[in-house]
């Protein structure tokens, strides 16, 4: 089995924890749960698996010539560990806006390299 077939494995299932983590999120905002419970352990637990499998997608990528591939799981793991350096510190106790618009900022970077590299992975080296 060649390295580059780890980086679709790794990208769908950091989708799919990702769809996890933004459900959980919108429990709090949306349905006004507490920050507490369930959705909690959903929310940090998948959050700490994207960034695992995000680690994944950046070991698979490191060993592989093309250049893009490489730029592509950099990218998302800064954009994960943008967004968890600025959940840590909204949820820490300092609530401004600006912190929870760069979860968002962080979300959406992480979501948008994710699929990048999932369907630059599968075009490129299947």
């Amino acid at each position: 089995m060649s390295r580059a077939n780890y980086i679709p494995a790794a990208a769908s299932f950091q989708l799919i924890s990702l769809v996890l983590v933004y459900m959980a999120g919108m429990a709090f905002l949306v349905l006004k749960y507490p920050i507490a419970g369930p959705f909690l352990v959903i929310h940090v637990y998948m959050a700490a698996v994207s960034v695992i499998l995000s680690l994944l997608m950046n070991a698979a990528s490191a060993r592989l010539p093309d250049f893009r591939i490489k730029v592509l799981t950099l990218l998302n793991l800064a954009s994960l560990l943008w967004a968890a350096v600025s959940g840590l510190f909204y949820f820490g106790g300092m609530a401004f806006p600006i912190y929870s618009l760069n979860m968002a900022m962080g979300f959406v970077g992480s979501l948008v390299t994710c699929i990048a590299s999932l369907s630059y992975s599968v075009r490129h080296f299947s």
